[in-house]
């Protein structure tokens, strides 16, 4: 009988550590989101086009703000590190893409996977590294 409870309290005692390790390894998996905020915020001049109307091309100006969505703090330091590497890329993308239609939701979408595009693409270039950007947040667009 005193064999049966010893067994017993081993038994209990090894699935408090197990429950307390999933445990942990759960809190771990919530906090592997991190994010970076590129600064300073993008300008350019656009051509936006208006479908609806007679002139088809109007000349505005463009502000964004950006931040980009990663899988880990490690990340977004490699993001704040590099951030002159691939902002290169998407101001010129954005000056060389003058005509801009960003009236619905797919299209604004696309330019979003774009700019992730571009700046994975090069920053695997750079650190040999895949898919760092999980996601690109505008946060705020203004387009005067």
């Amino acid at each position: 009988m005193l064999y049966m409870k010893k067994i017993f309290i081993i038994w209990l005692l090894l699935s408090i550590t197990s429950i307390q390790a999933l445990a942990e390894n759960s809190v771990k998996n919530i906090n592997k989101v991190s994010y970076h905020k590129i600064k300073p915020e993008i300008h350019s001049n656009l051509n936006i086009l208006k479908t609806n109307s007679q002139m088809p091309i109007v000349l505005n100006t463009l502000m964004l703000k950006i931040t980009l969505m990663t899988g880990s703090q490690k990340n977004a330091e490699l993001l704040q590190k590099h951030e002159a590497l691939y902002l290169d890329k998407i101001i010129l993308f954005i000056n060389k893409n003058r005509k801009v239609n960003m009236n619905t939701r797919k299209q604004k979408k696309q330019f979003k996977k774009t700019l992730r595009n571009i700046i994975n693409i090069r920053l695997e270039k750079e650190l040999k590294q895949a898919e760092i950007v999980q996601k690109v947040l505008i946060t705020q667009m203004i387009i005067e």
